[in-house]
């Protein structure tokens, strides 16, 4: 295991002690708060997609094992 580069990586890198701290950068954007703006989604939407991708990839097979 490399040097992460995600954040992710930085932060069970650090839990598991491989890496010293997690540091986050900036506090000069043009916000509220000096932070960058951060770009959330719901949890729910991220399932519907994983659910709708397992679909497609579950259709796909079944037309790969027909076609054989």
């Amino acid at each position: 295991m490399g040097f992460p580069c995600n954040f992710m990586s930085f932060v069970t890198q650090s839990v598991i002690g491989k890496q010293k701290q997690v540091t986050v950068y900036g506090n000069d954007y043009d916000t509220n708060d000096g932070s960058c703006v951060k770009d959330h989604i719901h949890v729910v939407d991220l399932a519907e997609a994983h659910v709708k991708s397992c679909s497609i990839i579950k259709d796909f097979l079944k037309i790969i094992w027909k076609n054989k």
